[in-house]
């Protein structure tokens, strides 16, 4: 692919052991986004976590992918598997945010609100904060 929007969706477990070196574990997104950014790419995360995450760990990982989703102007959901539901409302946002990603008029503005809620978010110490 050439320079432009480059939308990601990305369906994990939260746990990444089998990416190599600095890719490796939730912080392996930072160097990819960095040479994404570094080659031109618009890029919008839209990010689904599948299991249970009771732990404190996981939650800190659920974060994480919610903050990383929401930077980028992209969608987030985590499900459990016993809650999927076409009327969760999780599910409903996720979908909505798909699909006005897709809308080169009102995609933009809503993309803009999620990076503001985003930024709001992170310098009131409540979403986490990315090096790039």
């Amino acid at each position: 692919p050439t320079q432009g929007k480059l939308r990601l969706i990305v369906i994990t477990d939260g746990f990444d052991t089998d990416s190599p070196g600095e890719y490796r574990g939730i912080k392996g997104m930072d160097p990819m986004m960095r040479t994404l950014l570094a080659k031109g790419y618009n890029v919008e995360f839209h990010i689904v976590v599948l299991g249970k995450h009771r732990s404190p760990s996981s939650q800190q990982a659920l974060r994480r992918y919610q903050s990383l989703a929401e930077a980028t102007g992209g969608g987030y959901m985590a499900l459990d598997g016993l809650l999927y539901s076409e009327k969760n409302p999780a599910v409903i946002n996720f979908v909505a945010t798909l699909e006005e990603s897709n809308d080169t008029h009102g995609g933009a503005s809503l993309r803009r609100k999620q990076r503001q809620d985003y930024l709001r978010g992170a310098k009131e110490g409540k979403k986490e904060n990315f090096d790039w």
